[in-house]
């Protein structure tokens, strides 16, 4: 009984202490109407574990909503410097991810999160297993694949309507 609880110890603890930190976004709050020469961002969560818990997407400090595996999440955004983070509970024990970068007027950036399953350590009659997650940016011939069979968990941003001049 004994040698089992030692390794159950260590994993719970590393599941609340949580691996790095990303740091938190420090800049404007992004405005929820945007102009003509706004940018698009589009948020996919393929696949990987935890496939059974929704993960916090957070647009500049700001939730935008939850996403679920195989859900993807579609952004408005003003040209300029913009981070998107993406994380889950404490209690799953996977370390928030975050991508920083510079937004172009009318460009659509894709960014894939995914993680993977591993063998962090092996002790007498336990395993503990480890998840990697990781955030890329993708080519729209590669977010095409995704996007196929993928149902929009939320979205973020609308234009503005410019009024009509008689």
């Amino acid at each position: 009984m004994k040698s089992t609880i030692l390794p159950l110890l260590v994993a719970a603890l590393y599941c609340l202490s949580g691996c790095r930190t990303v740091p938190e976004y420090r800049g404007p709050v992004p405005s929820v109407e945007v102009g003509e020469d706004a940018a698009t961002i589009v948020f996919i969560r393929p696949y990987g574990p935890p496939a059974a818990v929704r993960g916090q997407l957070i647009l500049d400090g700001q939730t935008v909503g939850n996403v679920f595996v195989r859900r993807y999440s579609t952004m408005l955004v003003e040209p300029g410097r913009h981070q998107v983070r993406y994380s889950f509970p404490l209690w799953v024990g996977i370390s928030a991810q975050a991508v920083d970068f510079e937004c172009r007027p009318r460009e659509i950036y894709y960014i894939v999160y995914t993680s993977t399953m591993g063998v962090g350590a092996v002790y007498p009659g336990t395993v503990v297993f480890s998840v990697t997650p990781e955030m890329r940016f993708v080519t729209k011939d590669q977010a095409k694949d995704y996007l196929s069979d993928y149902l929009q968990d939320c979205t973020y941003g609308r234009k503005r309507k410019v009024p009509v001049q008689p």
